[in-house]
């Protein structure tokens, strides 16, 4: 037998509703899905880390960029909450920020946008919170200045492990924005969303 296993993939999460307009607030940012049902990694969904058929998870997000007179920089991020009711916090760090970037067009006209975050299981650590999470993540726009993306985390910077993950538990996933100042006129409305589950 060769040992070949198909990958499958489910769907874990949808919202096609526009979220409320994110607010324009400095760091650490407010959430970018405002008005959605929380983004959810079921307890138990990470159980191996081991081997070349460890699950993953990948989250991606589609909509519109306003930015108006007086432009901010915007950057982007990914955070986790355990709490219940699910309430964004700037806790659990999933990775860092994108660099600050200025969109270079100040138009009422939006224009597109797509997120992706990948997220997986690289160890598997004692019961509890011992466990490591490696993630990464991009946002493309038009708007983005010289190659239209930005990376999470920043280009030869920062994290992307959250080291002390606790699978047994549920996570809520908050895809993140923060602006430079916090001006009005200047955010983002995602139009839709999925998680996929890659086993």
């Amino acid at each position: 037998m060769s040992g070949f296993k198909p990958v499958g993939a489910e769907l874990l999460y949808s919202c096609t509703q526009a979220a409320t307009n994110s607010t324009p607030t400095t760091t650490p940012g407010s959430s970018a899905i405002v008005g959605w049902p929380p983004i959810t990694i079921p307890a138990g969904y990470f159980d191996n880390a081991a081997g070349s058929w460890s699950k993953t998870l990948k989250l991606c997000i589609g909509g519109l960029v306003t930015p108006t007179t007086t432009i901010p920089t915007f950057s982007f991020a990914l955070y986790t909450t355990t709490a219940v009711p699910a309430v964004w916090a700037a806790t659990n760090l999933m990775y860092t920020a994108s660099t600050a970037v200025t969109p270079t067009t100040a138009s009422a006209t939006a224009q597109p946008f797509y997120w992706e975050s990948h997220i997986g299981l690289r160890t598997m650590g004692a019961a509890g919170a011992n466990s490591t999470i490696v993630s990464q993540g991009w946002f493309e726009s038009p708007l983005i200045p010289t190659t239209g993306i930005v990376w999470m985390p920043t280009t030869g910077a920062g994290t992307m492990l959250f080291t002390t993950y606790d699978p047994a538990v549920q996570y809520f996933l908050w895809p993140t924005i923060s602006l430079g100042a916090a001006t009005a006129g200047n955010f983002i409305t995602p139009q839709w969303g999925k998680l996929y589950g890659e086993d």
